[in-house]
């Protein structure tokens, strides 16, 4: 029987090996995936604005890190930068991480291909906005997308604006917009159904109307970063054919649901998409707010994980030598340590299914990590197991007894 004292599972994790030598340098510009731009009134003259904004952490440069301060501009409805509030009708909000909720987003194994990982950042500060006729339009602009996008004309030439517009009716009744509930998974399966839940919450429990946007242009890669933002009226993105707002990722088209928010696909194609998603807020029938947020689909051809497994000979009481069975699934490298943590190289195998004998009697750790091929995804185990170098000899003794 085997003596395997302990077993326990460390999840899979995914390592990516970044060849920035390959990757055309015009893509090392880009880095805008999405965000979504909000406000809170906090009573009278005064408004809370939250910028969520996400960047890629493969594609995105040096260069284009999370602008540090952000320049949120404020514009009457008119479109005319409102010079007279402070700083100039701005709103800076510097970058710090112990502030801003600051996170790595990172794609699992269960892909084939390039991992995806996102960056994400909130952004927020307190504004006085004194009551005005047709209030006021808050915004954010940055370049540029990625490169890599399948729908976008010129991605790499494309920016995005976040914006949202204070109403004159919102000011009156002191609104707070909504704030969309969750965000997307990084990626989605190709030819597999896509459900999401992509509803948003309302403090005061308005109607909220669900639709499809076309994304907002923004900066440019000659100012990447404007400060002030430019001014509206907001261009929208040019859909690359045969992509278009009504069929953004292919296959059976993204739609979403009007009243509920729930998001329905199955696209057919490995690519990166972009999606815009807006939702109306609705009080007595008077449109109080628009929340716009865009984001990023990475379709892949889904497969099962990496999982690693293995067991050993029948009996290692008999012996200091072991055979080990991989079990393993979808992987096909293999690192043994029969004695993990030492770093000892005589305790090292890439064996499929090693035979190990190992130095002394005891209990040893042994640790098996599978690699599924190129793009580093992997899983361990770890299993103890027993070995014992005397060999039990079972014996015993009987007596006849008389029958007479």
């Amino acid at each position: 029987m085997k003596h395997l004292i302990k077993v326990f599972k460390i999840k899979f994790a995914c390592i990516v090996i970044l060849m920035s030598l390959f990757i055309p340098a015009d893509i090392h510009t880009t880095h805008i995936v999405g965000g979504n731009l909000t406000y809170r009134h906090l009573g009278g003259e005064i408004y809370q604005v939250k910028l969520v904004l996400r960047r890629d952490c493969f594609l995105g440069s040096p260069e284009a890190e999370f602008d540090d301060p952000a320049s949120i501009g404020i514009f009457t409805s008119g479109g005319a930068l409102a010079q007279w509030l402070a700083n100039n009708g701005q709103i800076k909000i510097p970058f710090m991480s112990s502030d801003t909720l600051n996170e790595y987003i990172q794609s699992d194994c269960g892909f084939e291909g390039t991992q995806v990982c996102v960056h994400e950042t909130t952004y927020l500060g307190s504004v006085r906005l004194p009551f005005r006729p047709g209030g006021y339009i808050l915004a954010y602009q940055r370049c540029c997308r990625n490169a890599s996008l399948n729908n976008v004309i010129e991605p790499l030439e494309t920016g995005g604006t976040y914006y949202v517009t204070v109403t004159e009716e919102a000011m009156i009744l002191g609104n707070n917009s909504p704030t969309f509930n969750q965000w997307p998974d990084v990626y989605i399966c190709a030819n597999k159904p896509l459900l999401f839940d992509h509803s948003a919450t309302d403090k005061e429990g308005d109607s909220l109307v669900y639709k499809l946007c076309t994304p907002s242009l923004g900066a440019t890669r000659i100012n990447p970063k404007p400060q002030p933002p430019n001014f509206p009226p907001f261009n929208n993105i040019m859909w690359a054919p045969p992509y278009s707002l009504t069929d953004v990722m292919g296959g059976v088209p993204l739609t979403i649901n009007s009243q509920t928010g729930e998001l329905n696909a199955t696209p057919n194609l490995v690519g990166q998409f972009l999606v815009g998603i807006c939702v109306e807020e609705y009080r007595n029938g008077v449109l109080l707010s628009i929340v716009r947020r865009d984001f990023q689909f990475n379709v892949r051809v889904c497969s099962q994980p990496p999982f690693a497994q293995f067991t050993t000979s029948e009996s290692n009481c008999d012996g200091l030598t072991v055979e080990f069975y991989n079990n393993s699934l979808s992987s096909g490298n293999f690192q043994w340590d029969f004695n993990y943590p030492s770093t000892d190289p005589i305790f090292k195998s890439t064996q499929a299914s090693p035979v190990f004998t190992f130095p002394a009697s005891g209990i040893y750790n042994v640790r098996l990590r599978a690699t599924r091929g190129s793009d580093g995804c992997f899983d361990t185990l770890i299993q103890q197991v027993a070995v014992f170098n005397n060999k039990i000899d079972a014996a015993f003794t009987y007596a006849l007894k008389d029958c007479d």
